[in-house]
């Protein structure tokens, strides 16, 4: 993968495939985990745990949190916006840094669109989530895509 400058996702692997991919990679590329949610607020193998989540941040990468409500939410909640902020909260206490966190929506791969982000159009209850939680504006935008272009500008050095 580094020969050919690919950019690991994580998302679909094993828990021990992507440790093995972390070891592997080491800091040469930058891992990412385009949609998903945290185990240690939905557990599930899915789902990142917070060694995934420091193995992601230790090669530069960054995770990005899926809108379906499903991998976000114990109780199934329909509305997905407070399940998205604990979850990016999370990933952010655990890595240290708004720098590994982006949103992963995953709208082409569900069925089931939450109610309130249910497609591209209402990604501003996001942002406004995180503007009315304190997020800096400069950790807004990476988390709105700075991250991810970051990442593909490092990936394709």
């Amino acid at each position: 993968m580094a020969a050919l400058r690919i950019i690991p996702d994580v998302t679909h692997c094993s828990p021990e495939a992507r440790r093995e991919i972390y070891r592997a990679v080491g800091r040469d590329r930058p891992v990412v985990a385009s949609h998903v949610g945290v185990a240690a607020l939905v557990p599930d193998p899915y789902n990142l745990s917070d060694e995934d989540l420091r193995g992601i941040a230790a090669t530069g990468g960054a995770a990005g949190v899926i809108l379906m409500p499903y991998w976000l939410s114990p109780d199934g909640a329909k509305e997905a916006v407070p399940a998205i902020w604990r979850t990016m909260e999370h990933v952010r206490e655990v890595t240290g840094s708004w720098d590994h966190v982006m949103v992963g929506s995953d709208f082409d791969g569900f069925s089931v669109p939450p109610r309130d982000v249910r497609d591209a159009s209402r990604l501003g209850l996001v942002t406004r989530a995180l503007l009315e939680r304190g997020v800096a504006q400069g950790d807004v935008k990476k988390v709105l895509g700075g991250n991810a272009m970051r990442i593909l500008h490092d990936g394709w050095r």
